[in-house]
């Protein structure tokens, strides 16, 4: 039923609505992200630097002038994100009233709500939006946060500690629960006279009472908008195979039509969810009298024929840059495998990580480097370790720094499948060296080392002859270029887990870049220069197809045979089929993410 209403909704007056809700993203895309990309450049001028990470951050905590521009982001995305939404609602209500609504009469009700609604109960309005951040891939989302994500890395760190996993899970948990309670907020603050408590108020006791709970029939919408994609994406491939398997134009020309087809018929699928779940929600307000009052759509506005124009302009134009975009990848993609991969601890999947055993099992799987983690002991010994208190792999609550090299050398250590043994820095060269692989050394910093560690360190990567071929990397910006003073012949890196705008100012060779923070354009910018960018910690199917795709400098990874795997599948480029797949997996997650 939903879903009928909601094909009835959006195929009344030729798409009409549909036509407005496509415009109104790409104003967001165009508008609202090129406003927060313009503040957020004079906000790194303001605090003199060119990139927000972790090291600008307390710059920008005691600057009025940055708290100020923040604030303006924070306000424009929060803006945008609840014009974006509302759109669909004013539009369903028009809908049931039989009434038109035009894209001014949106405008018009939108400023003149958030009008009443500016207050400091706002504050609420911005949390909603950003706790939504976890769960943005279950359906009832919008444009601009489904842009963001829980970085991958800290995910994959809280994993390794039941505790905080189980924090974690905690909080993904209470997340889902209260937007669950909160379902309604937004069509009550959006469709009725309430203000922003008095919508969450509601919404709360809403959720209570009988008729409301919507959870099933969301997922079963859910659940059908996602069975469409993957069927859409399975008779699109299958159609391809009838083709066969030899590449002529004619049959380039018929897939690349077939493909653009298929991502706007997805596109669309999107679209659908969003509305249909909003149609979902508008129901039971409107079934229960609470969005009755019809206010904002008495007044009618001219419709200007030069608005259709640029709408349906906007959309052909659409039509045509995807298949412009799926043409160009379909007759001039060619693989190069160019991505240096670097296994992350070694081969950690199949070892315990930093072990002897995980260099060996990732040099039979070549990779180009292993990456590991030295921590300096008591008495000035490097020991192969990512933490510095070794509970976590040993069991024994006993810190690397406070200890001396014969108390924590020869340690066992175990990932609860794996075996191993702590090691030196020295008896890892000399395995590597013997593989015949090479390291990426990474320093972790406690606090607690001698002024002339850097120095010690430098001295061991000269006595065994490698400093040509290792590189060294740290998350402290000082360290790693004072270790480039010490080693001037080595290859340096700085890694920046949390990073937005350029790239930092630093005299390293190489920049490290956690996945979520990662684009091409900040690529672009590290090789203008003179830099190299690596990216980490690159695991799924998804990221490692796509940077493999886009010849990323370097990607660090736990998941070497899923890499060989991609290479295999991007490397055989020489049928119909193969090339299908390859430029389809790569365009449907760019496009239609």
């Amino acid at each position: 039923m939903v879903i009928k209403e909601t094909y009835r909704l959006m195929t009344k007056n030729k798409c009409e609505f549909l036509n407005i809700i496509l415009f109104t993203q790409f104003m967001i895309l165009f508008g609202s992200f090129s406003i927060m990309k313009y503040c957020l450049k004079w906000l790194l001028v303001f605090v003199g630097t060119k990139s927000l990470t972790l090291d600008s951050i307390p710059n920008i905590l005691f600057s009025p002038i940055a708290w100020l521009l923040l604030i303006v982001i924070l306000l424009i995305a929060t803006i945008s994100i609840y014009f974006e939404l509302s759109t669909i609602m004013l539009g369903i209500m028009a809908y049931k009233h039989q009434k038109s609504l035009s894209l001014r009469a949106i405008f018009h009700h939108t400023i003149k709500n958030l009008k009443e609604d500016i207050s400091p109960q706002f504050i609420w309005l911005l949390l909603y939006f950003v706790s939504a951040i976890p769960i943005t891939q279950l359906g009832y989302h919008s444009f601009l946060l489904n842009k963001l994500s829980v970085p991958t890395f800290i995910s994959l760190e809280l994993q390794k500690y039941f505790f905080f996993m189980l924090l974690y899970i905690v909080f993904l948990l209470v997340s889902i629960y209260i937007h669950i309670r909160l379902i309604y907020a937004l069509p009550l603050l959006v469709l009725s006279r309430f203000t922003i408590k008095q919508s969450f108020v509601k919404s709360w006791a809403l959720t209570k009472a009988k008729g409301s709970f919507v959870v099933v029939p969301y997922l079963w919408i859910w659940g059908v908008f996602q069975i469409g994609q993957h069927s859409v994406a399975f008779l699109s491939e299958k159609s391809i195979l009838l083709l066969g398997h030899e590449m002529t134009f004619i049959k380039l020309m018929m897939s690349s039509t077939i493909l653009a087809l298929s991502i706007l018929i997805i596109c669309f699928l999107h679209f659908s969810l969003k509305i249909c779940i909003s149609v979902l929600l508008v129901d039971v307000l409107f079934k229960k009298e609470l969005v009755t009052d019809t206010y904002y759509l008495d007044k009618q506005y001219k419709q200007y024929p030069i608005m259709r124009w640029i709408k349906y302009f906007g959309l052909s134009s659409i039509i045509c840059f995807i298949y412009g975009i799926t043409c160009v990848y379909m007759f001039f993609y060619q693989f190069e495998d160019k991505t240096v991969v670097i296994a992350h601890r070694g081969d950690s999947v199949h070892a315990v990580e930093n072990s002897i055993e995980a260099l060996e099992n990732a040099a039979k799987q070549s990779a180009d480097y292993v990456e590991i983690d030295i921590r300096l002991t008591k008495d000035n010994r490097f020991i192969v370790s990512h933490d510095n208190n070794i509970k976590r792999l040993s069991k024994l609550n006993k810190k690397i720094s406070d200890s001396l090299f014969d108390e924590i050398h020869g340690v066992s250590v175990t990932d609860g499948i794996h075996v191993s043994s702590l090691v030196s820095l020295e008896e890892y060269i000399e395995k590597a060296k013997q593989l015949g692989i090479k390291l990426v050394v990474e320093i972790k910093h406690h606090g607690k080392e001698k002024s002339d560690y850097l120095a010690l360190l430098a001295n061991i990567f000269k006595r065994y002859d490698v400093e040509k071929d290792y590189i060294v990397q740290s998350l402290d910006k000082e360290i790693i270029e004072t270790f480039q003073q010490k080693a001037p012949n080595m290859k340096v890196g700085y890694i920046v887990p949390f990073q937005f705008g350029g790239i930092p100012d630093t005299t390293v060779d190489f920049l490290v870049v956690e996945e979520s923070s990662y684009n091409h354009h900040v690529q672009d910018l590290a090789h203008f220069s003179s830099k190299k960018m690596f990216v980490w910690t690159v695991n799924t199917k998804k990221e490692i197809r796509r940077h493999l795709f886009e010849q990323t400098d370097g990607i660090i990874t736990d998941k070497l045979d899923l890499v060989h795997q991609t290479k295999n599948e991007l490397s055989d480029n020489h049928s119909l089929i193969q090339r299908y797949k390859n430029v389809s997996q790569y365009l449907f997650v760019q496009l239609v993410k």
